[in-house]
């Protein structure tokens, strides 16, 4: 609970030191003495954001120190995670703030972030206002209300533990998926170019050789003929060469004419010209050999020549296609495909593992939201039942209040959408609480929920802002009973207007302010016995005090 709160230099608070116990505590004071300050100060406790308007006058620094006891052991673990001193006997937030707008926060004298500061002091202390009357029409606002009675922290837990990892799952999964498309676009892609090589299956060196076996077909009949031509002149029978040298050699070998010849001849020797006839001869004859030969390999075959030629075509394409300046690159794009080819493959396992992973969780999911939604459903009945009960004493009898939850889809929250659903009058059909309350019955209806979940829901300290705004009467005595009520489970604290809501208290505040020559300055004071009496007949009367309405605040304090 809050135990004490220091206030220094923060608009018109000069200092104020103040210190609260267990129960209903009041705090009144006339319009604009200051009471919004005070709980502007505390929203500084809570994290929010700061004002430089609001440092007090001089410039110099405002600090806002909050001390609090007997603090829920549910924080030790977000101290320990945060790495900040944790205390459950006595916890100090504080708040400074810097003439120029700097602010600094610190828990238990250790420096914090606002975020961290939020989320300490959100459960230690909740401000309600009027604003938070309109809170009282949001879904999730709702809901967190419903979970709270319910009591459905663990099973929020373990919904929320098994969601993150479902989604996780999910959007793995996802992006897997993803990955495949466009794995198998790319496949598509290769294959359509792989198929073009392998029908093509290019070799190294390959084309230049088609090149050379194409020119030389092209050439054959050419070839052939001449080749033909050739032979014919050498091999010719009776007129050819080889015949010619024959009869020439045999005229040389007849009688003594290589000797009788060597007279008349000089550089004839050895066996004389007989000896290199035969010599020529025998290279003519190699000639022809080597040209007969020649000859029966030439072929003019024209399929040859086609086939040659749609092979080059093929290639040259190719080289095109594929913006090589050499046939043999083709070969190594070809294998090049077939490397990526075979390291695609098709869908591993990883994808069916994850495909089975997530149907498992969100199995699991749903029978965690199941539980949670059956929490809420059962919950929600006794809850309306108190909420409609509490309410009946404080002047709203007719009030009919129902909790509608739809299941549907998977939130971070689980599967349900809640409506608090109303009516405030005889044969009034229930519709949605924004378009049924007015502010007064919003007002009501709100304390009697807070009654209703007190105790349930860590929150030590509740400060109603003027809950009881537009009442008075009776039913203002049954909103004092219904703060005096919840004060029993968890500290209280009441900025009120009315008499009978200020009589409840243990402890009681009054907010004043005083003008100066030079500045107006706003005080705090903890009001004795006599001057609550006197507090509280101001209240009943105005400014004039009678007896009457002393005897009157006597008898609503039990004082005799």
């Amino acid at each position: 609970m809050l135990s004490s709160l220091t206030i220094d230099n923060y608009a018109l608070i000069r200092h104020v030191e103040l210190k609260f116990t267990e129960g209903l505590t009041i705090i009144t004071g006339e319009t604009g003495s200051g009471k919004s300050i005070m709980l502007g100060a505390l929203g500084l406790i809570k994290g929010d954001r700061a004002d430089v308007k609001a440092v007090g006058q001089g410039g110099n620094k405002t600090v806002v120190e909050a001390v609090f006891d007997h603090v829920d052991s549910a924080l030790e673990s977000y101290f320990r995670k945060e790495e900040l001193d944790w205390n459950e006997d006595e916890l100090i937030v504080r708040r400074e703030i810097q003439g120029n707008g700097r602010s600094r926060a610190f828990v238990n004298d250790t420096p914090v972030n606002l975020t961290q500061l939020g989320y300490i002091s959100s459960r230690l202390i909740d401000i309600h206002t009027q604003h938070e009357n309109r809170l009282l029409t949001d879904p999730e606002y709702q809901l967190h209300i419903i979970d709270a009675f319910a009591g459905n922290d663990d099973l929020k837990r373990e919904y929320r533990t098994v969601f993150e990892e479902a989604l996780q799952v999910r959007n793995r999964l996802r992006s897997l998926r993803r990955e495949y498309e466009t794995i198998r676009e790319q496949k598509k892609v290769l294959e359509f170019q792989y198929a073009g090589l392998k029908e093509l299956d290019p070799k190294h060196g390959e084309l230049p050789e088609i090149e050379r076996q194409f020119e030389l077909a092209s050439s054959a009949d050419e070839i052939k003929e001449r080749l033909i031509e050739f032979v014919n002149i050498l091999g010719m029978q009776d007129t050819g060469v080889v015949d010619q040298l024959y009869h020439a050699q045999s005229v040389a070998e007849k009688g003594n004419f290589d000797r009788l010849i060597r007279g008349y001849v000089s550089g004839i020797s050895g066996g004389g010209l007989s000896e290199k006839m035969e010599s020529l001869i025998a290279e003519i004859r190699d000639i022809l050999v080597t040209a007969e030969d020649a000859l029966e390999k030439v072929d003019s075959d024209t399929s040859l020549m086609a086939r040659l030629s749609a092979r080059m075509q093929s290639y040259y394409e190719a080289i095109r296609k594929y913006k090589v300046s050499d046939a043999d690159e083709l070969v190594d794009i070809k294998l090049d495909l077939e490397d990526k080819l075979g390291k695609i493959g098709g869908e591993n396992d990883s994808l069916g593992e994850l495909e089975r992973k997530s149907k498992e969780l969100n199995q699991e999911l749903k029978n965690v939201a199941d539980r949670l939604s059956g929490s809420r459903r059962k919950g929600a009945e006794i809850f309306a039942k108190a909420v409609m009960e509490v309410a009946s004493s404080m002047g709203l009898p007719n009030l009919r209040f129902e909790v509608n939850i739809e299941s549907g889809k998977f939130y971070s929250t689980g599967q349900d959408v809640v409506e608090f659903l109303c009516s405030f009058n005889r044969n009034q059909a229930k519709g949605l609480l924004d378009k049924m309350a007015s502010g007064g019955e919003l007002s009501r209806l709100m304390l009697a929920i807070k009654s209703v979940i007190a105790g349930k829901v860590s929150m030590p300290t509740v400060i109603f802002d003027e809950i009881d705004t537009g009442v008075s009467g009776e039913i203002a005595d049954k909103m004092g009973d219904t703060m005096l009520g919840m004060s029993d489970k968890l500290q209280v604290m009441s900025v009120t207007h009315l008499p009978q809501v200020a009589a409840k208290g243990r402890k009681h505040f009054k907010v004043y302010k005083k003008d100066y020559d030079n500045h107006t300055e706003t005080f705090v004071d903890e009001l004795s016995v006599e001057r609550r009496i006197e507090e509280i007949a101001a209240m009943m009367s105005g400014k004039d005090v009678g007896d009457a309405a002393i005897c009157n605040a006597r008898y609503l304090l039990g004082i005799d």
